[in-house]
């Protein structure tokens, strides 16, 4: 059998599983890559309209159709504060960075009953705090919801989040709770950074730079203890399909130096939200769904790890070792004698 140049190129840059997992068919109009019905009409009724010259019929009821979509069962309370993708959106861009899925959710009761409970347990003095931080995050949600249902507005999970971050300000002012009161609190408008780890854990951040038009980029995974200090790292410059792809290679990689080097605990952290995200919920993404279950694999070998979003300006020092392999202007000895510009990064993250 021979295949055309663009097969034969989307072949080769087709990602394979290190651990021989069984292939699967994907649905390819949906990103999650499983097949719906309303998909399969669309693409059938597209088709039809393609391959006959005259309208089809179905067009004199297009208004008919249209509506029979817009149908919706009536929402219900777990979706409108926790299920709904923009609210999921906020959930997960908030200090708390949940992330609630029909996997985790009965209702929406008991989903709060529990987190409040972890809170409890994590946070000991400061419990006032955090759950009040619960609580006007739920409030915002619940206002913006509104907003899009009766005034017809977009909702939006930044605004949301900065509406919530306001309210706590004030409360901890009127109940004269110190700011400091925790390292994970921030002001606004203050410097968004790298923050080492916890005592005993090591952080990994991962990304990557890619290049569309060919189809390469280069990818970076870098290790610091509680002190700051550069323990390791791997960059890489190779073939993937996307920047999606890239930046699920680079924590692939991540966890297998973590394994090698017998790493205990760790935190992988990535400024792509959308990876994260997949990561936490083990959602599926056709796209990725090979080195997604790769990844989980590997992490099953790890006694304690967990993924973070950041920020793109606390992922700095990953960010510049892929843009210079990228440009292939960086050493192999980097880790022990830093270019300039990854010492004053290095010296930006420590002050």
């Amino acid at each position: 059998m021979h295949f055309d140049e663009a097969s034969v190129d989307k072949i080769i840059r087709t990602p394979v599983s290190i651990f021989g997992m069984e292939d699967r068919f994907s649905w390819p109009f949906r990103s999650d890559g499983n097949y719906t019905i309303k998909t399969g009409y669309h693409i059938a009724r597209n088709e039809r309209s393609f391959g006959n010259n005259n309208p089809s019929t179905s067009e004199d009821l297009k208004y008919l159709w249209r509506e029979i979509w817009k149908l919706r069962e009536p929402e219900s309370t777990e979706h409108a504060l926790l299920l709904c993708p923009w609210t999921r959106a906020a959930w997960f861009g908030a200090q708390i960075q949940c992330c609630p899925t029909t996997l985790t959710v009965s209702s929406f009761g008991k989903w709060m009953m529990d987190l409040l409970g972890n809170i409890r347990l994590n946070v000991g003095d400061n419990y006032d705090l955090y759950s009040s931080k619960l609580g006007f995050l739920v409030w915002e949600i619940w206002k913006a919801r509104n907003l899009a249902v009766y005034q017809k507005t977009n909702p939006n999970p930044i605004m949301v989040i900065r509406k919530a971050k306001l309210m706590e300000l004030e409360f901890m002012e009127m109940t004269e709770v110190p700011a400091k009161v925790s390292t994970n609190v921030t002001t606004t408008g203050s410097r968004v950074t790298w923050r080492p780890p916890l005592e005993g854990w090591i952080k990994c951040n991962v990304d990557a730079a890619f290049v569309e038009a060919q189809s390469l980029g280069a990818m970076a995974a870098v290790f610091r203890d509680r002190n700051g200090t550069l323990l390791s790292g791997i960059n890489s410059s190779i073939v993937a399909t996307s920047p999606l792809a890239m930046e699920a290679l680079a924590v692939k990689a991540a966890l297998i130096i973590s394994q090698n080097f017998q790493i205990e605990k760790v935190i992988i952290e990535s400024d792509n939200q959308i990876l994260i995200q997949a990561l936490k919920s083990h959602a599926s993404i056709a796209e990725i769904q090979v080195i997604l279950q790769d990844i989980l694999h590997l992490a099953r070998g790890i006694p304690s790890y967990g993924f973070t979003w950041v920020p793109r300006e606390a992922n700095s020092l990953a960010h510049e070792v892929a843009k210079l392999t990228g440009q292939g202007s960086l050493h192999q000895n980097w880790i022990t004698y830093n270019p300039l510009s990854i010492k004053n990064i290095l010296r930006k993250d420590n002050s």
